[in-house]
């Protein structure tokens, strides 16, 4: 039997195409493989997830973010690392409570506990988020994520036959609680890295503000003028 360890030795480059590509065939294979929690998060789930929160610091900070009337706005470094770091541990976090959370509804479901299994399962599937995650480096394309986001929980549903093996009727059924679950437990943790993140200069938001309200009178005033323009044209063709 081939351990995860031998098999990524070094970056997961082989598995992460294996899974996005032949998710089918390769699943069975992480089924028999031996690893520790220790070598997961170390040789793949905390390279992985550093991918869209490094992305999400350039394209917050160096890139930055396109609005109307104002133009590029882009969040100061420190600010955007503080927030990167945030993103990163919440990132490493929700893995193993996704995996305590279908561990423990597993019996419920014909399922045996296993933890490693869990683990392994979400750690995989989670791998086109990770890997879409790169599109945050522009922010026009961050809503692209979504799509790998969705493709994250086909390779969750299709994951559960052979790493939980629960009964095939109870299979949608067992996919299904545990996603509102992990839902349920995103949204704690999304509370709480929100009341944490820090939030940009008070100076940087007033100067955005200030160009907004600037470029909103200008409008009014280009806007009164045409009219003006109009009307008084009107008259003289009267």
């Amino acid at each position: 039997m081939n351990s995860t360890d031998e098999r990524l030795k070094n970056l997961p480059i082989q598995r992460v195409k294996n899974i996005l590509l032949s998710p089918a065939t390769e699943w069975p294979v992480i089924a028999a493989e031996t690893t520790t929690p220790k070598n997961l998060y170390l040789k793949y789930i905390m390279i992985l997830a550093a991918i869209p929160a490094v992305a999400m610091f350039i394209g917050s900070s160096l890139v930055g973010y396109s609005a109307p009337f104002i133009g590029t706005f882009r969040m100061d470094v420190g600010t955007g690392i503080a927030q990167a770091i945030l993103q990163y541990a919440m990132s490493l976090g929700m893995v193993w409570v996704m995996a305590l959370i279908i561990d423990g509804l597993g019996p419920k479901f014909g399922s045996e506990k296993n933890f490693l299994q869990s683990l392994k399962l979400v750690t995989y599937a989670m791998t086109p988020a990770w890997v879409g995650g790169i599109l945050y480096i522009l922010p026009s394309l961050s809503l692209l994520v979504i799509l790998a986001s969705v493709y994250a929980l086909y390779l969750l549903y299709i994951g559960l036959a052979p790493m939980k093996t629960p009964p095939a009727e109870k299979q949608a059924s067992y996919f299904g609680v545990s996603l509102v679950c992990a839902i349920l437990a995103s949204l704690v943790m999304g509370v709480v890295t929100a009341a944490l993140r820090p939030a940009p200069p008070m100076p940087a938001a007033d100067a955005s503000a200030k160009a907004l309200q600037e470029a909103f009178i200008k409008q009014i005033e280009k806007t009164g003028n045409t009219i003006n323009k109009q009307l008084e044209e009107a008259g003289k063709s009267k």
